[in-house]
C-alpha cells in the first residue's frame, strides 16, 4: 500500500495544495493519504460483496502494492488530428474483484491513519454529485447507504451493473495520454486517491478512481466527453479524486473511426469558475444532504439501504436487495485497529 503522503496537512500546505478546492467555501482537504492500488490479479469473481473475505482483500491489496501509477506524457508531444483504433471489446463486469468495493478504502485508511474515529462519512466520486442535484436518481442506478458496522461512519456509493468495455475511445485516450498504445490491452489494475475533506462540518472520507498522475505526482482526470453536458459533475468527481488538472480529449465520434482533434488542459480553478452560478446552491445541497444522512435512522449497520430523490427531498428506502460491504464478522476483521 505504497504511495502514503502523510497523516495531516498543515496550514500552509491546505493553503498550497487546495487553493482551488478552497474557492468551495464548504469543502476543505484535512487528511491525506495518498494513492493506493488495487489489482484483481488471481482473485475470483464473486457477484456479492457479501461474498467477499479478509482474504480477498489482502491479496487485492498485496498484488497491488508494487505497481506505480499511470504518468501522464508530455501533451504538446501528441500530434492531432489522430485516429483512434478500432480493437477488438475488452469487457470486464463491474463486479467484484474488478470493482473492490468499499470495505478496501475502509481498510486502507485505518492502516494509514490509525483509527477511522472522527470520520462522518464515505463517498464516491460521484455522491456529491447527485446531492447536489437533488434529482431522482435514474432508472438502473442505485445509491446504496449503510452504516459501518463498529464505526459511526455512514457510506453513500453508486451500484450499478454493467459491463465495461476497455476499447472504447475513453480509455484509448488514457492509454495514450500514459504512453501506451491506443489498441493494447488496458491495464485493469485501480489506483485510488484517498483523502478526508471537511464539508459542510463533516468529516468526509474520499476514495475516488484515479487516470493518471501528473510530474508531481497529482492525480490528473481524463474526458472526451462533450463538456456542454460536464455541469458540476467532472468537477465533484475532480474535487474527489484531487485532481488539479482536466486532460480533455475534443473528439469526432461522427467519424470512423473517431478521430481526435485537439487536446485541452483544463485546470479544477475553470471548472469551478464555470460553475459559480450554481454553486452556492449546490454546496447548501450537499449540506442539507449530509445532515440528513447522518442524522437518518433508517441507516443502519446490519442493514443496507437505498438514496433517492423526490420533489427535491431525499429519501432513504430501507432493506435494498444489494450489497455493500462483505459480512460484519469479515469487516470487523478487516477494522480491527493495528
Amino acid at each position: 500500500m505504497a504511495g502514503y503522503g502523510g497523516d495531516s496537512l498543515s496550514a500552509s500546505g491546505r493553503n498550497a495544495r487546495n487553493s482551488a478546492a478552497n474557492v468551495l467555501l464548504d469543502f476543505e482537504k484535512v487528511e491525506d493519504f495518498g494513492l493506493y492500488t488495487w489489482s484483481p490479479q488471481g482473485l475470483s469473481q464473486k457477484k456479492k460483496f457479501s461474498d467477499v473475505n479478509e482474504q480477498d482483500v489482502i491479496t487485492g491489496l498485496a498484488s497491488g502494492e508494487d505497481a506505480a501509477p499511470p504518468r501522464l506524457k508530455r501533451v504538446a508531444s501528441i500530434s492531432v488530428p489522430l485516429k483512434f483504433a478500432t480493437p477488438a471489446p475488452q469487457a470486464v463486469p463491474n463486479i467484484f474483484p474488478y470493482d473492490a468495493g468499499y470495505i478496501v478504502p475502509l481498510h486502507v485508511a485505518l492502516q494509514r491513519r490509525g483509527s477511522l474515529d472522527g470520520i462522518d462519512f464515505l463517498l464516491g466520486g460521484s455522491s456529491l454529485e447527485i446531492l447536489a442535484q437533488k434529482k431522482p436518481i435514474e432508472e438502473g442506478t442505485k445509491y446504496l447507504t449503510q452504516r459501518c458496522p463498529g464505526t459511526e461512519i455512514i457510506l453513500l456509493c453508486k451500484h450499478k451493473q454493467y459491463v465495461q468495455n476497455y476499447a472504447d475511445v475513453g480509455f484509448q485516450f488514457e492509454r495514450l495520454l500514459t504512453g501506451q498504445r491506443m489498441d493494447g490491452r488496458h491495464d485493469v489494475k485501480k489506483i485510488e486517491s484517498l483523502h478526508v475533506m471537511k464539508i459542510g462540518g463533516f468529516n468526509v472520507l474520499f476514495s475516488a478512481d484515479v487516470d493518471a498522475v501528473d510530474e508531481e505526482g497529482c492525480p490528473v482526470e481524463m474526458k472526451t466527453g462533450n463538456p456542454m453536458y460536464f455541469g458540476t459533475k467532472v468537477m465533484f468527481q475532480m474535487l474527489s479524486s484531487g485532481s488539479k488538472t482536466m486532460i480533455r480529449g475534443d473528439v469526432d465520434k461522427r467519424s470512423r473511426p473517431p478521430v481526435l482533434n485537439r487536446i485541452q488542459s483544463v485546470p479544477l480553478e475553470t471548472m469551478i469558475q464555470q460553475n459559480s452560478a450554481t454553486l452556492q446552491e449546490a454546496q447548501k445541497n450537499i449540506q442539507e444532504g449530509l445532515t440528513i444522512l447522518k442524522h437518518c435512522q433508517e441507516i443502519k449497520e446490519d442493514e443496507v439501504g437505498e438514496v433517492d430523490f423526490s420533489n427535491g427531498r431525499l429519501i432513504v428506502m430501507p432493506r435494498s436487495s444489494s450489497d455493500i460491504l462483505p459480512r460484519r464478522a469479515v469487516v470487523e476483521q478487516l477494522l480491527r485497529e493495528p
